[in-house]
């Protein structure tokens, strides 16, 4: 969008030459008014941008309290599956070291088919 002050010079210039409304198709008064609507447009487009943003911070914060009690839960259960009474939690505590995100890993294997590293060929020196 121009600066407001060129954007009216020019829009005048729009009012005053009837040629140049007719080149582009509009009059003075169509022009203030789309410039009014675009302000109008922008102020919204800037509220939503921080209405995204606070929704998007809001999951955030949903996201990290979900992942801390999963981690609890994870936490709890094993300190109990240690106790007879507390059985029936071993598939649960099972299933949840399977699916463990963020404990342990094995290392990747090495992939059987790829090809040794080639050096370059060694080439001497040319005596002149």
């Amino acid at each position: 969008m121009p600066p407001r002050n060129s954007f009216r010079r020019r829009s005048i210039t729009v009012g005053t030459s009837k040629p140049i409304a007719a080149a582009i198709s509009t009059d003075h008064a169509v022009l203030i008014s789309e410039r009014e609507d675009a302000a109008r447009w922008s102020a919204v487009e800037d509220e939503l941008g921080t209405l995204l943003a606070g929704v998007a911070a809001a999951n955030l914060g949903r996201r990290h309290r979900i992942g801390l009690a999963a981690l609890q839960i994870y936490s709890i259960s094993r300190q109990l599956v240690r106790r007879k009474e507390n059985a029936d939690l071993l598939p649960h505590v099972d299933n949840m070291r399977r699916a463990n995100l963020f404990g342990r890993r094995r290392p990747a294997a090495p992939d059987p088919k790829a090809p040794a590293p080639v050096s370059p060929p060694v080439i001497p020196p040319v005596k002149t």
